[in-house]
């Protein structure tokens, strides 16, 4: 390569001038830098969508299902003050609370289950869960009952035994519906 004053370089045979040689440079990298842009904009609107999936769908499920766990978890102690109640109106009192609160499950399993967005194998999840929900409304019924017999041992031994069974089908038929909703 030959260089000469005016700036212009000799390429074996050919002539480029050194404006037109960072002129090509700048443009090649302009472009290169637009296609780097271009395919990181496209993920972007990837992301983008699979978050707006997320927060429509995925998370409002996943809320859902940690209401109904944690409301359903606060009746167990509710059962145990239920067996220890020291009078039979406290003992009622108690049992309203938790009629309520299974009432309160159950209609929102129910009203959740009617949206329309809802697919099949969730709603199979949430009559799972349902079946479930009402073993364990019907166990604590029987617990009352017992305990208006005075068995309250009875009704201690019940809840030991029993519950472990459903919680343990609950929490499944619970974690079901997460893994329908995030998977």
């Amino acid at each position: 390569m030959k260089r000469h004053g005016s700036g212009v370089c000799h390429l074996g045979g050919g002539i480029m001038l050194i404006s037109r040689k960072i002129i090509t440079m700048v443009a090649v990298a302009m472009i290169a830098s637009g296609a780097v842009a271009g395919f990181g904009i496209l993920g972007l609107k990837r992301v983008n969508q699979g978050m707006v999936e997320i927060g429509e769908q995925s998370m409002p499920a996943v809320l859902f299902v940690s209401d109904l766990r944690s409301t359903y978890l606060s009746v167990i102690p509710e059962a145990y003050s239920r067996v220890g109640a020291e009078t039979p109106e406290a003992g009622k009192d108690i049992e309203t609370r938790i009629n309520g609160i299974t009432d309160g499950l159950m209609m929102k399993v129910n009203s959740y289950a009617a949206k329309p967005e809802v697919s099949d194998e969730e709603k199979a999840a949430l009559r799972e869960a349902k079946v479930g929900l009402i073993g364990f409304t019907a166990q604590i019924h029987d617990v009352g009952l017992l305990v208006d017999e005075g068995k309250t041992r009875e009704a201690l031994n019940k809840m030991r035994n029993d519950f472990g069974p459903l919680h343990q089908g609950l929490a499944k038929a619970f974690d079901n519906l997460v893994k329908i909703n995030t998977t």
